[in-house]
């Protein structure tokens, strides 16, 4: 077990999609240089910010309570070439509690399936790990195949 707990929150930008494909790809980019900007103001010292993919970011910090503060950062209106964008986002945390160094990518795929759930809830919350998680997600995924394999013959 670590000395020092960790969090990984993973943050993904409800409704990017969307802003990408109506305002275009230039002002998307702005608006990720800006989430990426706060992101980083927010955390400071206290942890490390990666950008995972597209609209798709990660934070690992000391076991400290950043979800409120990331949440409220991340709702402030955002200014870019004379328009306001609400932005939401949501969060899907996991701690290293219990996890030894040879389980780290585990860590992303907790706070992943987290981050899913945050989704399927409607966006614009945090939702931590917890066991349940994967077992729905393992139960969604069950359901998806035999669904595609009777209805499309699909493997």
């Amino acid at each position: 077990m670590d000395a020092i707990e960790k969090q990984l929150l993973v943050i993904n930008l409800d409704r990017f999609k969307v802003i990408n494909n109506v305002r275009g790809s230039r002002l998307a980019d702005k608006l990720l240089q800006e989430v990426a900007r706060r992101l980083l103001t927010l955390v400071a010292k206290q942890g490390q910010v990666y950008r995972l993919g597209a609209d798709e970011f990660a934070v690992l910090a000391s076991c400290i309570t950043l979800e409120n503060p990331l949440l409220q950062a991340m709702n402030q209106p955002l200014e870019l070439d004379g328009e306001s964008f609400q932005l939401s986002v949501s969060l899907g945390i996991a701690d290293t509690q219990g996890l030894r160094e040879a389980q780290s990518n585990d860590l992303l795929q907790k706070a992943s399936t987290a981050l899913a759930a945050a989704k399927r809830h409607g966006g614009n919350q945090a939702i931590y790990f917890e066991a349940g998680l994967a077992e729905t997600a393992r139960d969604t995924f069950e359901i998806e195949n035999w669904n595609r394999l009777f209805f499309f013959g699909l493997p």
